[in-house]
């Protein structure tokens, strides 16, 4: 059975960030595929929500690659999987 996924705030603003990013720096398509990927990793996670690497300090933190340029960072609760925040390595600062 799958995890309900609850997304932060920060996870959130994440998501709206470089999908924003994307849209002004490539097109449509380019944030269209993100999003689809996005979402199909997460399906996958609420699925197998300990696949991906234990965070090296935070042991409760799982962090799963998406594509070749985000990390989701997440946490297994009993009923749900935390999405705390989207590491994507193609915004300058992150």
């Amino acid at each position: 059975m799958a995890l309900e996924i609850i997304w932060t705030d920060e996870a959130k603003e994440d998501y709206r960030d470089t999908v924003s990013y994307l849209l002004d720096a490539f097109d449509n398509d380019v944030a269209e595929i993100y999003t689809d990927k996005l979402f199909n990793a997460l399906e996958t996670l609420a699925q197998m929500p300990y696949i991906g690497r234990q965070h090296s300090e935070l042991k409760a933190i799982r962090q799963h690659l998406v594509w070749p340029y985000t990390v989701v960072c997440h946490a297994v609760l009993p009923t749900f999987l935390l999405i705390i925040n989207l590491n994507d390595s193609r915004r300058s600062g992150r």
